[in-house]
């Protein structure tokens, strides 16, 4: 006490960062759709398959032509084998309705952005760039463009954010900014 009262004493600081989240959690490993780009929404997705909407209507085709007007789960799944479920048949009796207006769910359209987004921040990586928060925009709008088409994409600072934190992408291991 007497050294605290005439200065000679030193004070120590340690800063020590606990993390409260489960440490044995792993996140379940990405399966990227390497068959699977949408060119154009010329392409519609049935489970984990993309199928043309040519082949889409030989299917209803097929579906409609018996007397009762309508065909068996059993018979499309053996005719098609992209048709696994009720809902996939349900998803061509909507196509069937909409025909050309008919386009995949908002949320489809931005798990293939986010996906194949991946894909290419993967090659960057591997041949060796630095990518900043910018490039990461200008990529996922370039694939919008190109093959998602969806309607009022940003790709705003909070998008990105929570992309790369879906990806677990850190600090450490990539320059983003």
């Amino acid at each position: 006490m007497d050294q605290s009262k005439e200065g000679d004493v030193m004070i120590e600081e340690t800063e020590e960062v606990i993390d409260e989240e489960s440490g044995d959690w792993e996140p379940e490993e990405f399966q990227p759709y390497d068959d699977f780009v949408l060119p154009s929404l010329d392409w519609l997705k049935f489970g984990e398959k993309a199928v043309s909407r040519q082949d889409a209507q030989t299917a209803i085709d097929y579906y409609r032509n018996t007397t009762k007007g309508f065909r068996f789960l059993d018979s499309m799944k053996s005719r098609f084998r992209w048709i696994t479920d009720a809902k996939h048949i349900d998803k061509l009796r909507a196509y069937e309705k909409e025909k050309n207006e008919f386009k995949e769910t908002r949320t489809e359209l931005l798990k293939l952005l986010s996906n194949r987004l991946f894909e290419v921040v993967q090659d960057k990586l591997k041949t060796g760039f630095s990518l900043h928060d910018l490039d990461l925009q200008r990529f996922a709008l370039r694939i919008n463009n190109k093959e998602t088409k969806i309607q009022e994409f940003k790709a705003s600072e909070s998008w990105i954010t929570s992309w790369k934190k879906s990806h677990r992408f850190k600090k450490q291991h990539y320059i983003f900014l």
